[in-house]
């Protein structure tokens, strides 16, 4: 039995709607009513903090991948054999994978503290005797008006 491209459209749409249906009704039952969903990020809950997270993971890979680069350098230097041309490539690998470690040191440090600068949290504090903290009229409660 051969399908033309309207009856294959329209099976494909039924079978959606039996599909949302059917999930639907697994979702709304009551015995998943108490599930709570586990957040994958963990205590990540804004988006700077999600920010300063993926750029840490950057860094630890782009670090991972210049120390090996290093590696690699000092691993053909040492396996040379005297070879003038191999002696200056393992040479040049090292200097630049050191210069790369540095570069990436310098620009997560420069980073970390661009972020602690931008991104801490300033509470603005108003006058009055209600903003004292513990005693006073306030009572210890910032900005609570007395009954």
């Amino acid at each position: 039995m051969k399908l033309n491209k309207s009856k294959k459209r329209l099976a494909v749409g039924f079978g959606c709607a039996i599909l949302v249906f059917a999930l639907n009704g697994i979702v709304a039952d009551p015995l998943f009513a108490d599930t709570e969903l586990i957040n994958p990020l963990g205590n990540i809950k804004t988006i700077p903090a999600l920010v300063n997270r993926i750029l840490g993971g950057l860094f630890g890979i782009v670090g991972v991948v210049a120390l090996l680069v290093f590696l690699y350098g000092g691993f053909t230097w040492m396996t040379s054999e005297g070879a003038e041309k191999k002696i200056k490539k393992g040479w040049d690998t090292m200097v630049w994978g050191a210069l790369g470690l540095i570069i990436i040191f310098a620009s997560f440090i420069l980073v970390r503290f661009l972020l602690g600068i931008l991104l801490t949290e300033t509470t603005a504090q108003g006058g009055g005797s209600n903003t004292t903290q513990g005693g006073g009229v306030g009572g210890g409660m910032p900005n609570q008006p007395q009954p």
